[in-house]
C-alpha cells in the first residue's frame, strides 16, 4: 500500500518519501496488517493537511521574493533614467539582480519625452494648422481639402 497525498497516478517524491517513512516506522514497531494500514492512512491524512499549508506558504514566500526582487531592481543606482528597462528585466525575465545591474549600467538612459518629434513619432498630431486668420479666400480646392485634413486632428 502506498501513502498518497494527491490524486495523481504517479506518486510524487514526497509520496514516495512518506511511504518509505511509514514502512520504516511500521517495521520498527512491528506493525502488521491492520495496524500498518491504519498508520499509513493516518500518515496520508496528516500529509494532505500539511501539503496545502506548505504549498500556500511556498506561494506566499515566492510572491514576497518577487516583490523584493522588483523593489531591489528599481532601487539600483543604475536604474535611474532606465526605469522601463529595469521594470522589464525584473518582471519579464528571471535575470538575477547582479545581472540586471550590469545590463542597466551598459544601457543608455531613457530620453525625456514630450517634444514635437516624440509626439509626431507616437502619431499624436501637434495640432498644426495653416490658419493665418484669413477667411480662406483665394485658395484652391486641393489646399482647402488639405487644410481640412490637417485641422481635423
Amino acid at each position: 500500500m502506498t501513502v498518497r497525498t494527491n490524486n495523481h497516478s504517479d506518486p510524487s517524491d514526497i509520496d514516495r518519501m512518506a511511504a518509505s517513512a511509514a514502512d520504516r516506522v511500521c517495521a520498527k514497531y512491528g506493525m502488521r496488517d491492520r495496524a500498518q494500514s491504519t498508520f499509513r492512512a493516518m500518515m496520508n491524512e496528516v500529509l494532505e493537511e500539511v501539503e496545502g499549508a506548505i504549498e500556500a506558504q511556498a506561494l506566499a514566500e515566492a510572491k514576497e521574493m518577487e516583490r523584493n526582487r522588483l523593489r531591489d531592481a528599481l532601487a539600483l543606482p543604475e536604474a535611474a533614467g532606465r526605469r522601463d528597462l529595469a521594470e522589464s528585466l525584473a518582471l519579464d525575465t528571471d535575470t538575477a539582480l547582479d545581472q540586471i545591474q550590469a545590463i542597466l549600467a551598459r544601457a543608455p538612459k531613457e530620453q525625456k519625452r514630450g517634444g514635437f518629434l516624440d509626439a509626431a513619432m507616437r502619431g499624436i498630431s501637434p495640432n498644426l494648422s495653416d490658419d493665418d486668420g484669413s477667411d480662406g479666400a483665394g485658395i484652391g480646392p486641393e489646399e482647402h481639402t488639405a487644410n481640412m485634413i490637417l485641422n481635423s486632428r
